[in-house]
């Protein structure tokens, strides 16, 4: 901008054009922050499970799967995301991927025992009868009131002496 213009623009603009441009300016500057704010991450994520959930539910897999890789990319340790992830990868017979979120999940959160469980119930389904009672330890002693565990250890007992 030229010196001429700097007065114009001074001359023509009078004190609610001056305190509209320093809005339109501080907007401007604190938008991309506000965008990437803690905040809206959370709102983000919180929208990304809601629609998994959705389309859970109206069994579209494929964009079900896209919501959740989403909400893991905004906090790759949401423990919500992560199982239904891995039960929606081994309900498809993907087990192989469902392992890995399992095992994740396990890593990430050990006193979560939905990853220990999982991968107990993924190797009783696979035929591994004896291997899943480490896993099932540890998801007791993660939870040891939760009935989930329980009913998994019985039940890999009861596949193993058969």
């Amino acid at each position: 901008m030229t010196f001429r213009s700097i007065r114009f623009l001074r001359d023509r603009l009078k004190l609610r054009g001056w305190i509209a441009l320093c809005l339109i300016l501080a907007a401007a500057v604190g938008l991309p922050r506000f965008l990437s704010s803690r905040f809206m991450s959370e709102r983000r994520l919180a929208s990304s499970l809601e629609r998994a959930r959705t389309h859970l539910a109206a069994r579209e897999l494929d964009q079900a799967r896209r919501e959740l890789h989403e909400a893991l990319g905004l906090e790759p340790g949401n423990v919500e995301a992560r199982t239904q992830l891995a039960t929606m990868e081994l309900g498809l017979g993907n087990r192989e991927v469902a392992f890995l979120e399992f095992q994740t999940l396990t890593e990430m959160q050990p006193q979560d025992p939905n990853g220990s469980i999982g991968i107990a119930d993924l190797m009783v389904k696979g035929g591994l009868h004896a291997a899943p009672e480490a896993a099932l330890d540890k998801a007791i002693a993660a939870a040891p009131t939760r009935p989930r565990a329980a009913a998994s250890c019985t039940s890999a007992s009861r596949t193993r002496s058969h």
